[in-house]
């Protein structure tokens, strides 16, 4: 992974409004995305959370807080929208 944050760096740096994302009509350019991952993995960091459940529908948020996980040693649990109440808190226990 050091690679791709590396890789995702040099791009925000060499070309902050290359299009990072698109999702519809939407775009997320290299230094949002780089911006953004660095500055939810120090809100992580500092809530010393070891394990993140991701509840979200796939997108911008889901990208950035996956990567922003990764960056900060955090392990992340999907969990899909079509879990069950009983499924949510097993997954949360």
């Amino acid at each position: 992974m050091k690679q791709l944050f590396e890789a995702l760096r040099r791009h925000a740096q060499g070309q902050p409004q290359a299009p990072a994302i698109k999702q519809g009509n939407q775009v997320l350019t290299y230094a949002q995305l780089f911006d953004d991952i660095e500055r939810v993995a120090k809100q992580l960091k500092d809530c010393q959370f070891r394990t993140v459940g991701i509840y979200l529908d796939n997108g911008f948020e889901w990208i950035v807080i996956d990567l922003a996980c990764n960056l900060s040693g955090i392990t992340t649990i999907p969990l899909p929208w079509f879990f069950c109440h009983a499924q949510l808190d097993h997954a949360c226990s």
